[in-house]
């Protein structure tokens, strides 16, 4: 049997494509799971020291923050809101280049006893192994009628 050496070459490239994305997307899979467990270390895990993290429009969470100080206490200020914990449900993942897209429903309960069913978007961008940028899409009006702007730490660059 002969190999045609070029189409192997092609092989091996998309074969190294699979793996990546397959391991980006079981990190993601991860920090959700963390975040549902309202594990911080195991969030952050995969997170690189000074990534990007945002979240869209006009909420106290809304903004760029960027490297792990920043991150963690907006992750802290949201899990201490839910006493009973935030759990994740995915319900579509996207995987191309080094992007990783996700679609979720986020259920919690708050202190004061409200319901939070809350859906996202999660863009990740990887270099290597790690998270460099989080891009966060949400329902705006029902985060900022669950938990209003003071709920939030200042917003930091």
């Amino acid at each position: 049997m002969e190999i045609d050496s070029a189409q192997y070459a092609r092989f091996l490239v998309w074969d190294e494509e699979q793996k990546k994305h397959a391991r980006n997307l079981a990190a993601v899979m991860r920090t959700l799971s963390a975040e549902s467990e309202g594990n911080a270390d195991a969030f952050f895990a995969a997170f690189h020291h000074d990534a990007h993290f945002w979240i869209n429009g006009d909420t106290g969470a809304s903004g760029s923050r960027r490297g792990m100080a920043a991150m963690k206490a907006l992750f802290e200020a949201f899990m201490v809101k839910l006493p009973a914990g935030f759990s994740h449900t995915i319900v579509n993942a996207y995987v191309t280049g080094d992007h990783v897209i996700t679609e979720t429903l986020g259920r919690a309960t708050t202190l004061a006893g409200q319901i939070y069913k809350g859906t996202y978007c999660q863009v990740c961008k990887f270099e290597h192994t790690q998270i460099v940028e989080l891009a966060v899409y949400l329902d705006t009006k029902l985060l900022n009628e669950t938990l209003p702007a003071e709920c939030w730490p200042a917003q930091k660059s």
